[in-house]
């Protein structure tokens, strides 16, 4: 019988396998750390605008695959932070990811009132801009968005609203979204499928 010997090499007095770091012991194989565009980075050639958009007319069920389901400890967990440190609805890395149509996002803009490009500027003194608010969606376009990444923070509002006593819960069901072309997003989709 013929044992079969490790190649090794010597290092500073320590073995080392080929292939192996000599800095964290571990494997070239077991470790791959390399960086990556974020799933709005991504996605951010699909974007079609971004607005104040209606919680109730999103649908967690997509074209192509669906929302992970709701943790109930999460969302607790969501409701808590929100009473405590405000929703920051508005922040760039709260916005919920929406695919729809471009037609839809069209039909919108004409029903509005709103020009082709409905990039808002800062007024003057403004600590942020007045996005358009798509108050109307199911009454103009009549089918929900797709809620690609969010669900959680929906559903966490949805609850805070539910549980309003002064009245205001209606004027509140909105969320800043980043509304993305449905039929791009879907043929050539960034990895959001794990974020909500």
């Amino acid at each position: 019988m013929v044992k079969r010997k490790r190649a090794v090499e010597h290092l500073g007095g320590q073995r080392k396998k080929p292939g192996q770091d000599s800095t964290t012991g571990r494997t070239s194989g077991s470790l791959n750390v390399k960086e990556s565009k974020s799933a709005r980075e991504q996605a951010e050639p699909y974007r079609l605008a971004t607005v104040r958009f209606p919680i109730d007319a999103l649908s967690p069920i997509w074209s192509v695959g669906s929302n992970r389901p709701i943790d109930e400890g999460h969302k607790q967990r969501l409701v808590e932070v929100f009473k405590e440190h405000g929703l920051r609805r508005s922040d760039v890395s709260t916005r919920l990811l929406v695919a729809c149509s471009r037609n839809d996002v069209e039909t919108m803009k004409d029903a509005m009132g709103l020009a082709d490009d409905i990039s808002i500027p800062m007024e003057e003194g403004a600590k942020e801009p007045t996005w358009p608010y798509f108050k109307d969606w199911m009454q103009v376009v009549g089918e929900r968005a797709e809620l690609m990444a969010g669900n959680h923070r929906v559903e966490a509002l949805k609850e805070i609203l539910s549980r309003s006593e002064d009245g205001t819960g209606d004027d509140e069901r909105w969320w800043l979204c980043d509304l993305y072309d449905k039929g791009l997003v879907f043929s050539h989709p960034p990895e959001i499928a794990s974020r909500n």
